[in-house]
């Protein structure tokens, strides 16, 4: 932390702990303080900018007691603030579940077992010293029972030989490596997709069927529910973003290859598509920051890696997709393998799916 986000740091906490706590107490100077502090995040998606700080701790205490008493249209007029809060409070509850695991919720993988009774531990006790000292069967002597040279030399070449590894050991390596990949965006194949053709699904009024050029030499069928959001129009020629690597699924008997990409408005419900920069070409890799690993070719379904990234990708304040880490906080902005970015068109503090 440099000298000056830590005096900024300072500001907030002191801010938010007396002004802004005062102001939000005050029905009279309520709304008001609300629109200031939705006007300074309008850019931010923390109050320092895109990173949390100890400062948000203070500002969401300084919100809790208020903005449970907001109306709809009170909610739409300071909606930064809200996004704001939403944010910072499944930070904040992350991290009491976190801290309660690590403090309350580990069990040792196994109790130690209970003491024998004294019969049963002498009992153990004296088969153990029996092992130990036991005398060769019928008489021989030790001696005997040695392995002559012609038996040792057999020994010892048969432990020489490489031992067959036993069915299904040869990979266990590979499946490892594999099992231990982690679970981020970059497991997701993310692509530029141009939406070649759109039509109803002959058997779905609510679905829509679309033809999305992605850079391979055909054409991708996808299937998406968005006819109660927007035109045909409002899709066709479109640049968008696809999640090319889900199983494809059969929806009302169509095959679907891929999925597009869409913000939703946490409040009015207004869906919008995460577009990918203008000058963007089909088929070029999207990802998020620094998570631009190679993805799955195809997403084991049984592995829940889109359904454990997806809660973590909402619009920020710029209308950007963006990942939030859901450990450390770190927000990674959506861009493409050029550099551009991709965004809703006003969609704030969105949901993406």
């Amino acid at each position: 932390m440099t000298h000056q986000h830590l005096i900024q740091t300072r500001q907030w906490i002191t801010h938010a702990s007396t002004t802004l706590r005062s102001e939000l107490s005050n029905p009279s100077t309520r709304l008001q303080a609300l629109k200031s502090l939705s006007s300074h995040l309008s850019s931010k998606t923390f109050v320092l900018g895109d990173s949390p700080s100890p400062a948000d701790l203070f500002v969401y205490a300084a919100l809790v007691p208020v903005v449970t008493l907001l109306s709809l249209t009170q909610r739409l007029e300071v909606a930064h603030a809200v996004r704001y809060f939403d944010l910072v409070q499944n930070w904040v509850l992350d991290a009491v579940k976190k801290d309660r695991l690590e403090k309350y919720g580990k069990v040792e993988a196994t109790a130690a077992a209970p003491a024998p009774k004294d019969g049963k531990a002498k009992d153990a006790k004296a088969a153990n010293e029996d092992k130990k000292e036991a005398k060769p069967v019928n008489g021989e002597s030790s001696k005997d029972t040695k392995p002559s040279g012609k038996e040792k030399e057999k020994e010892l070449k048969d432990n020489a030989k490489p031992k067959e590894a036993k069915k299904g050991e040869g990979n266990k390596g590979g499946l490892a490596k594999a099992a231990a990949a982690p679970v981020d965006p970059s497991r997701l194949d993310l692509r530029v997709a141009r939406v070649l053709d759109v039509s109803k699904h002959p058997d779905a009024d609510s679905l829509y069927v679309e033809q999305m050029e992605v850079g391979e030499d055909k054409p991708r069928t996808v299937v998406s529910g968005l006819v109660k959001h927007m035109k045909e129009s409002d899709l066709k020629d479109k640049l968008v973003v696809l999640v090319c690597n889900l199983k494809p699924a059969k929806m009302r008997g169509i095959e679907s290859q891929a999925m597009v990409l869409c913000a939703t408005d946490p409040e009015t419900g207004k869906v919008e598509l995460i577009e990918p920069a203008a000058s963007s070409k089909p088929g070029e890799r999207v990802y998020f920051g620094e998570y631009s690993g190679t993805p799955d070719a195809v997403l084991n379904p049984k592995k829940k890696v889109w359904e454990t990234v997806q809660p973590q990708f909402i619009t920020d304040a710029k209308c950007r997709a963006t990942y939030v880490d859901a450990e450390s906080k770190a927000v990674s902005v959506m861009v493409t393998a050029s550099g551009g970015e991709c965004k809703a068109t006003s969609v704030v503090g969105g949901g993406i799916k």
